[in-house]
Order: C-alpha cells, then structure tokens, then sequence
C-alpha cells in the first residue's frame, strides 16, 4: 500500500459489530465491548455539515437552523459513533444504516486509493 489506511479504527469497530451479530445473536457481551467495558462503539466515517457563524462559533448545520448576519457551510468527513450497552441487542435505524453503508463506501475509497498500481506485463 502507497500509505496508512485512514479508517482502520473505524474498520475494527466495524468488524466487532459482525463479530456480534454473527457469533452471539446481535446481543452485546462484554467479550464484544472489551473486558470491564459496559458498551461496545461502532465508529463509522460519515459526512458532517457545520457552519461557522461570523463570530467563529461553530455549529452542526440541520434542519431548522437560522443563521443570521451571514457564515460558512463546511462539509467534512469525521467518524460517527453509536454505542451499544452490553445485554442489549444491536438495532440500527433506516438512517443508521444508511450512514453504516456510505461509511464503508468511504473506507473502500480510501482504501482502494492506498493499492498500488498494477505493474505492465513485459513483453519477453
């Protein structure tokens, strides 16, 4: 690989929750959230809207959000976090997967973007 792959935190706790659902029903064990831990995380890559008031306070952008006197929209790319306590069951919502999905599209990404590139066959 060209460089360090960027996401490898977030792949892991990726791989925990798999882990979970297929080995152990989707219900959280300690063996999943880690040995004196009461909850396992899922990090995920996922798309963040801020804005950044004129005064320099800044604030996640939704729906409803007035900005007055004017400001700048960021977009940026951070993880998302979603804790699960042990004992209780993985559940995602429509948008949780949805974020999990476009997550793994970004890691793929980064990851296919760290390959390196095919060498040409010589001609012996």
């Amino acid at each position: 690989m060209n460089s360090r792959f960027s996401w490898e935190a977030q792949a892991l706790s990726l791989n925990r929750v798999r882990n979970c659902l297929e080995h152990r029903n989707g219900i959280v064990t300690e063996r999943d959230a880690g040995v004196g831990a009461t909850t396992m995380q899922l990090s995920v890559p996922s798309i963040q809207l801020t804005v950044t008031h004129t005064d320099g306070t800044e604030a996640p952008l939704a729906p409803g959000l007035v900005v007055e006197g004017g400001g700048t929209v960021s977009l940026k790319v951070a993880p998302r976090h979603i804790e699960f306590n042990v004992g209780d069951p993985i559940v995602f919502t429509s948008n949780d997967f949805g974020e999990i999905a476009f997550g793994c599209w970004i890691m793929a990404q980064n990851l296919a973007g760290n390959l390196p590139l095919p060498r040409e066959k010589s001609d012996r």
